[in-house]
């Protein structure tokens, strides 16, 4: 296997909406379940992929094809949130893929100014609960009994750190 490399773009880049296309077409019946919560034909996907408006778009490139993606959609119901959106090529997963792209999600929506950080999954999808615990994210109710809603609060983490001087502890 080739070195996977993240790489995090606009989406005003060119090119990207057809890479994110051919990504989420050679995704099968139930990655497409996963992605999207429900069974989305060729069509639907395509006309995802002509006009979804991320904030972020975070590619994983194995010899130049995408192998996953990360989107990170600004919430428009609360000031400063925003959301993952997450897909790995069946022949990727776990590999530690989905993980690299949530991380890498994270840091770049702090280091955008986001204050938090939401994901969705199916409560079934066990790998995406992994992920999640191991990021750190915490659960919140979504209200649907088939959809896990976790989150993660990007301001403080790091201006905690601020607090402390080198060589002192400061509890906080």
């Amino acid at each position: 296997m080739a070195a996977i490399r993240l790489v995090a773009h606009s989406p005003a880049e060119p090119g990207w909406r057809d890479r994110l296309k051919v990504h989420l077409l050679g995704l099968g019946p139930d990655s497409r379940v996963n992605r999207f919560f429900a069974w989305v034909s060729d069509a639907q996907v395509e006309r995802y992929a002509a006009t979804a408006a991320p904030e972020i778009v975070i590619d994983a490139l194995e010899d130049g094809a995408v192998i996953g993606v990360a989107e990170v959609y600004r919430r428009p119901d609360m000031a400063g949130a925003a959301e993952i959106a997450l897909s790995v090529d069946e022949g990727h997963r776990h590999a530690g893929i989905g993980q690299a792209l949530v991380d890498r999600a994270l840091d770049e929506g702090r280091r955008r100014g986001f204050a938090d950080l939401f994901f969705f999954f199916r409560k079934s999808n066990r790998a995406m609960q992994r992920i999640a615990d191991h990021a750190g994210m915490e659960p919140v109710a979504s209200g649907d009994p088939g959809i896990a809603e976790v989150h993660a609060r990007l301001r403080g983490q790091v201006d905690r750190l601020a607090l402390v001087a080198p060589g002192r502890v400061i509890a906080l």
